[in-house]
């Protein structure tokens, strides 16, 4: 598969966060995961992906799909979720304080230990 350009932008301002050539943008998430806070990840799809540990504070995966992904001790505070797809999402000891659950499909998914205060 040949590579694209791609870029992840911060939500609200637009600012550049990363910016990188790829064969797809879940390779670019993956290779940098720890640095997408405040991203623009709106309507992506993740199968399978290994976020563990990722930084996604104020984030935004609205309509996003996550497929057998795992976010085990991810923090994703305050992150939008909104009508987003997890199916079979590892969530286990998973920073969630504040985030937006509303509309979203959770089958199968594993939250223990994950903090869902306020969520």
């Amino acid at each position: 598969m040949e590579k694209a350009k791609y870029q992840i932008k911060k939500r609200d301002s637009g600012e550049l966060i990363v910016e990188g050539e790829a064969e797809s943008l879940k390779e670019l998430v993956v290779a940098n995961r720890a640095k997408l806070q405040q991203a623009d990840l709106r309507g992506c799809h993740f199968q399978g992906c290994d976020l563990q540990g990722a930084s996604f504070e104020g984030a935004s995966f609205e309509g996003a799909t996550f497929e057998g992904a795992s976010l085990q001790g991810a923090s994703l505070q305050g992150a939008s979720l909104r009508g987003a797809i997890f199916r079979g999402v590892i969530f286990e000891g998973a920073k969630l304080q504040g985030c937006n659950f509303r509309d979203c499909d959770l089958e199968g998914c594993d939250f223990w230990k994950a903090d869902l205060q306020g969520a």
